[in-house]
């Protein structure tokens, strides 16, 4: 039982270092997709003129 609860430890803490992977990969994306919109919404103006 011990070697079991190790594999299933061994699993569980891998897969909370790869979700906590991916949040900081989505936190990235959102703040990359925010700042090209605030970009974006600066250069409008400049294109109109």
């Amino acid at each position: 039982t011990s070697r079991l609860a190790r594999k299933c430890l061994k699993r569980s803490t891998h897969l909370l270092g790869n979700i906590q992977a991916l949040q900081q990969i989505i936190i990235r994306l959102v703040t990359l997709q925010q700042v090209r919109m605030s970009q974006a919404g600066s250069l409008e103006p400049q294109v109109n003129k």
